[in-house]
């Protein structure tokens, strides 16, 4: 049986906050918010977002801890491996103003070794918006009424 895992809400963390003060069970915690046990602590809750310095865990900072580490992205995507074709991309992207579907056919013509798919173009225009740098302007949008 597998369950899907969502972020815990600042009301949530409030509710991890004051019982953990007074020194209640994790588990009773975890009934009382309504996430499992392991969500709050083995899952990282209180490891993760607890102070670093002071080891106390407050929902306000574990709340803005969170929010920092979805702005780092996981994983690099493939086109943020390869800086050339980073380049390319951009440039038909912002000079040329083609989709990601027609740099992604023209890419592969030229290297067959190399191949980048349009959904990943995408989704590196996206991940770059959340750094400041926004492609999306470029992108041409077909809206339908």
């Amino acid at each position: 049986m597998s369950h899907k895992y969502t972020h815990l809400s600042f009301e949530q963390r409030v509710k991890i906050q004051l019982p953990k003060d007074k020194g209640t069970p994790v588990v009773q915690i975890a009934k009382e918010v309504g996430c499992s046990r392991q969500t709050i602590y083995i899952y990282n809750e209180l490891k993760r977002n607890a102070s670093p310095t002071y080891a106390k865990y407050t929902a306000t900072q574990a709340q803005k801890r969170a929010e920092e580490r979805k702005k780092v992205p996981r994983k690099k995507l493939k086109i943020e491996n390869h800086p050339e074709m980073e380049k390319t991309i951009i440039q038909l992207l912002t000079r040329y103003r083609w989709s990601p579907e027609i740099i992604a056919k023209e890419l592969e013509k030229k290297n067959k070794k190399q191949v980048v798919f349009a959904e990943c173009i995408y989704q590196y225009i996206y991940r770059k918006k959340k750094t400041g740098v926004d492609y999306t302007d470029y992108l041409l949008f077909t809206g339908r009424s």
